[in-house]
Parts: structure tokens; sequence; C-alpha cells
């Protein structure tokens, strides 16, 4: 007989549930979070698919059970919650029950597993983002910590490479403890654009190894590589979108609508999927209108959308 089993993963425990094809608890229990004491829960029975939402762990656990000759389905955990927040109780118990009758009147389809090229991008790219993102926190911090001692920095020192230099100038003439707190932080900054740069070169080694996509991708103004890489790790499979338009949808970037009646409004892009893609599109829009000197089809529909729209919303 045919079974379906609902997952509910943690990070050290997870609920399993197995329903038959009338929907009957056939077993449950709970198991350590990891493919094989898993399979040994379920090596007796007849498993037609297993389900399990969408988090942290689920592509590397998916992964592995795919690896044991399992059929998996990974389940969008926000659709997901809008079947499972119907249960009385909120636990593990009926959340792995829920999946498990997800899977067996088949309400959800899965997402898409990413494939081994796209996570290493995508890992390298957030790295970089990260490093950035905590360099810019350092230095807004000696930035205010200079305010306290009356000293407002430059606007040269807003570049990478006179920064440090820059504040080592005008720190000579406050208290030891103050100066010493002060290259703490300094020596953390050069340390981020030491590794900023190292990352710089990874990135490069990335674009020629996909050289074939990228330099399409870099075809179109306000494109540059990262841009690219973001764009090709989170498609990732191009096959699964109908069409240019399924892509705005999965970005986040068509108009919501609420209908109801004789009601219908359109209200402002959803912001659902990747920010971090959504935001650097964004700014290679705002390239494209402001920056880029030559001209295309691309830059004119552009400017014709600015002057109704306003410029955010063009780019």
């Amino acid at each position: 007989m045919t079974h379906y089993v609902g997952l509910d993963v943690s990070m050290k425990h997870s609920a399993v549930c197995v329903l038959d094809a009338k929907g009957e608890i056939v077993k449950e229990g709970k198991v350590l979070t990891c493919a094989q004491s898993i399979h040994d829960f379920l090596e007796e029975l007849e498993v037609d698919t297993i389900a399990l939402e969408t988090g942290s762990m689920s592509r590397a656990l998916c992964k592995e059970l795919m690896a044991l000759q399992y059929s998996v389905r990974c389940i969008d955990a926000r659709e997901a919650n809008s079947y499972l927040k119907l249960k009385k109780q909120k636990n593990d118990r009926n959340d792995a029950r829920g999946l498990a009758e997800i899977l067996r009147v088949n309400l959800l389809d899965g997402v898409h597993l990413k494939s081994d090229d796209s996570v290493e991008i995508k890992t390298v790219l957030q790295s970089r983002r990260l490093l950035i993102e905590q360099r810019t926190t350092t230095k807004n911090s000696i930035r205010g910590i200079l305010k306290h001692h009356g000293v407002t920095l430059k606007e040269m020192a807003t570049s990478p490479k006179y920064f440090a230099e820059t504040v080592r100038q005008v720190i000579q003439k406050i208290s030891t403890s103050s100066k010493e707190s002060l290259e703490a932080l300094l020596k953390t900054v050069e340390h981020f654009d030491k590794t900023i740069v190292s990352i710089d070169t990874t990135i490069k080694g990335l674009e020629k190894k996909h050289n074939e996509v990228i330099s399409i991708f870099k075809t179109a103004p306000g494109v540059g590589p990262i841009v690219a890489l973001a764009f090709m790790s989170e498609i990732d499979d191009h096959a699964r979108f109908s069409s240019g338009r399924s892509v705005g949808a999965y970005l986040g970037l068509i108009p919501t609508l609420y209908e109801s009646g004789e009601t219908s409004v359109k209200g402002h892009i959803s912001k659902q999927g990747p920010s971090y893609l959504r935001s650097l599109l964004h700014e290679s829009g705002l390239v494209i209108l402001t920056r880029t000197t030559s001209w295309s089809r691309l830059k004119s529909w552009g400017i014709r959308l600015q002057k109704k729209k306003g410029v955010k919303k063009a780019a």
C-alpha cells in the first residue's frame, strides 16, 4: 500500500507522520533530523513521497533523502502555513500530519531545489554583502565616536583608500585609551577591505566559469558581474518559468491585486521573493536612467515611464 509522509523539520528532532491512501495514520513519531534516521523509521513502509516545508535545512535534507531513492516534495512554508494554521493546536505532531495530508490530496506543489552551482554563487555573494554591511557599520561607528571628541571627518574619508589614514591623523591628539580602541576598529575595517578584495577575485573566477551566460547578461546596460551572477543563481533553471512575466512575479516586481465583487484594486509591487536580487535590479535600473550615456530602447522606455511615474517606479 502507498504511504504519504509528512516531515516537520527542526534543528535536533523532526516529527514524522505516515498516512495511507485513506488518510488513516499508519505510523508517527520523532526522529533525529538526519536522512538515515528518517530512512530507518520508514524502512518497512512503501513510501510514495515525503513532504517538508522550506527552511534553512530543507535543501540539504531533501538532497540526502533523494540520494536514498525517496521522492521528496519541498513545500513553500507560507503556502503550507495557510493550511496548517486551520488546526486547533499548533504543534510539531499536527504540522507533520498536515503536511502528509497535503501530499495525500495533492493540495500544493513543491518548490524548485537550487542546484549546487546556484548555492555556491549565492554563498559567495551573500558573504560579500555581509562583509560590506559590517564594514559600513564599523565605519559609521568610528564616525560617531569621533564626533564625541569634536572631530568630523572630511569628504575624502568616505573613500575606502583614505579612510583609515585620515582617522589615524585626526586621533593623534585624543587620549591613549581612546586612540587604542579606535585603532582596533580601524584594523577591523582594513581586514574587511582585504577580505572583500579576496572575494571579488573569487567572483571573477565564477564569472569566467559561467562566462557563456554571464556575457549575455552583461550586454544589458547597467548589468555587471555581480548582478548577472545574482540573477543567474536565483533563476537557476529558466525552464521552470513559462514567460518573463512569471519571472517578474517570482521576484516580487508585479503589482498586487485585490478583487472582490465589483472592487478591483492594483497596489504596489508585491515585494515577494529575493529582496537582495530585487535591490540589485532596482540599482541597475537607476544606472540605466541616470548614468548610462548610450541610448537604447530600454532606456527610452524607462525615460518615458519616469516622466509619468517618477524615477523610482521607472527603475
